[in-house]
C-alpha cells in the first residue's frame, strides 16, 4: 500500500531446484535469491507496490482498506485465473495460503488505499514446495492441490470482507448477498472453478460492471464518495511513515515483522481516527517503547526456543552416539558435536521460515481481528509448539550427519596411522 515503504524479504525451503526454477520463471514478484547450501530461497519485495493477501483481508475487514463489491468479485476471478494458468503450464501449488498470494499492482498509485481507489494489478503466488511449517493440524500439512486450496481461500476472503463493503444506500445489504455472494458460495461448494468463474461473469454482466469505475450496479456510486477520509490523508500518511522509522535492535528480527507488528498493533487507532472525527487524531506512537516492549516478548519466545534447542540435541547425540558406540570403538567428543550442531539448528530456514510475516500470529484466528494481549499471546504458545515440532523433525538428521563425518574422518585417521 501507499506509503507502506519497507521490504518484505521471505524464507522459503525447496524441494527440487531444478523445478522451481521452472516454475518461477512463470511466476515471479520481487527479487529472488537462491541458497543452495541451505537448501532455501529468499524473496525480497517491495510493500508499496505489492500486498498480501492476507493483509489485504485484515486491512478491509478492519476497516482501513475500501473495495468495491465489483472489486471483490473480480478479484476472486483473478485468483480462480491464476491457479488455471497453474494447471495449464503443467505446475501446482501444494501448499497454497493467503499468506502466499500477493497482488503487484501495476505502480504505488493504483494500490489499495483508505479511500475508494482504482487499482489494476496482477496475481502472484510465492513458497512452492515448502510445508506450511506453521500449521499444526496434520491434515492441514497433507499436500492439498491449488484448484482445491484456492476455493477455501477465496470463501474466507468473502466471510471477512463483505460485511464491509460500502453499497449503494438504496440496496439492502441481505439482498445482495442472497443475489451475489449466496450463488457464487454454491459454486464454491461444487468445487468446480470453470463455473465459478462462469458465475461471476454472468454477475458482472447482469450488475453492469463498469471497468473503469470497477464497480457493478450495486456498489456506491463514485461520484458521491466524499467522505471525511478524502481530507484526513495527510494525518493517516503521517502515522503510517512514523510506524515505518521504527528500527529494530535485535539483529534475529527482521525489519519486516517488527514493522508489522506496530502496525497490526495500531492499524484500529488508525482506523479509529477515521471513523470517529471530523479531524483526523494522530495515533501516539512512542517507537522506542514499542519496540522494547516487542523485543522483550521475543527474546523470551528465543530463550525458550534455544532451550529446547540444546535439551533436544543433547539428548539426541547421546542416544545416537549410544547407537554407534555397538559398531565403532571410538570416543566422540559430544561437546564438538554439540558445538556444531547447535548453530546450524539456530540458523535454519525453518526457524527463519516463522519471522515471513506478523501475520502467522493471528492465523488460528476465526477472522483476522487483532487484540494484540490475548491473541497474539495465544497464537505465540501455538507457534512455538508448531516451531518445536519442524525442530524436533531436523535435529535428528544433522546429528546422524555429524556423527556420520565424525566416524568417516576417525576411520580415515585410523587408517592413515596404519600406513
Amino acid at each position: 500500500m501507499k506509503h507502506f515503504s519497507y521490504y518484505s524479504e521471505d524464507i522459503y525451503t525447496y524441494e527440487n531446484l531444478d523445478e522451481l526454477k521452472k516454475i518461477l520463471q512463470f511466476d515471479e514478484i520481487g527479487e529472488i535469491e537462491y541458497n543452495q547450501e541451505d537448501e532455501y530461497i529468499q524473496y525480497k519485495i517491495n510493500r508499496e507496490e505489492c500486498i498480501r493477501l492476507s493483509d489485504l483481508i485484515y486491512f478491509i475487514s478492519s476497516n482501513l482498506g475500501r473495495i468495491h463489491l465489483g472489486q471483490l468479485l473480480v478479484l476472486i476471478k483473478s485468483l480462480v485465473s491464476k491457479v488455471q494458468q497453474l494447471k495449464s503450464a503443467n505446475f501446482d501449488h501444494l501448499y497454497l495460503d493467503s499468506n502466499r498470494i500477493w497482488l503487484k499492482f501495476n505502480n504505488k498509485q493504483q494500490t489499495l488505499n483508505s479511500k475508494y481507489q482504482i487499482f489494476q494489478y496482477t496475481v502472484h503466488f510465492t513458497g512452492y514446495q515448502c510445508p506450511n511449517y506453521e500449521d499444526l493440524n496434520e491434515k492441514e500439512n497433507l499436500q492439498i492441490t491449488s484448484s482445491q486450496k484456492i476455493l477455501l481461500i477465496i470463501k474466507g476472503l468473502i466471510d471477512n470482507c463483505f460485511d464491509n463493503i460500502i453499497l449503494d444506500k438504496t440496496k439492502e445489504r441481505t439482498n445482495v448477498k442472497n443475489d451475489i455472494i449466496d450463488p457464487i458460495l454454491h459454486e464454491i461448494s461444487t468445487k468446480n472453478l470453470d463455473q465459478l468463474i462462469e458465475e461471476i461473469n454472468s454477475i458482472l454482466q447482469k450488475y453492469q460492471y463498469d471497468k473503469e469505475k470497477q464497480t457493478i450496479l450495486v456498489d456506491e456510486y463514485v461520484e458521491t464518495i466524499l467522505e471525511v477520509r478524502h481530507d484526513l490523508q495527510i494525518g493517516y500518511k503521517l502515522d503510517i511513515q512514523q510506524i515505518m522509522k521504527t528500527k529494530k535492535n535485535m539483529e534475529t528480527i527482521t525489519d519486516a515483522y517488527l514493522i508489522e507488528y506496530c502496525l497490526y498493533l495500531n492499524i484500529p487507532k488508525i482506523v479509529q481516527g477515521f471513523e470517529n472525527s471530523t479531524n483526523f487524531q494522530r495515533i501516539e506512537y512512542v517507537g522506542e517503547k514499542t519496540v522494547e516492549f516487542f523485543e522483550q516478548i521475543q527474546l523470551k519466545i528465543q530463550n525458550e526456543r534455544q532451550n529446547y534447542i540444546e535439551e533436544l540435541i543433547k539428548q539426541e547425540i547421546e542416544k545416537q552416539s549410544e547407537y554407534y558406540v555397538q559398531f565403532y570403538r571410538f570416543d566422540f567428543d559430544l561437546e564438538q558435536v554439540r558445538e556444531v550442531i547447535t548453530p546450524l539448528i539456530r540458523n535454519h530456514a525453518i526457524i527463519k521460515y516463522f519471522h515471513n510475516t506478523f501475520t502467522y500470529n493471528f492465523k488460528y484466528t476465526e477472522k483476522p481481528y487483532i487484540d494484540i494481549q490475548d491473541t497474539h499471546k495465544s497464537n505465540v504458545n501455538k507457534l512455538q509448539q508448531a516451531m518445536q515440532k519442524q525442530i524436533s523433525k531436523i535435529i535428528p538428521l544433522y546429528t546422524q550427519q555429524c556423527l556420520s563425518m565424525k566416524i568417516t574422518t576417525l576411520i580415515l585417521e585410523l587408517i592413515n596411522d596404519l600406513i
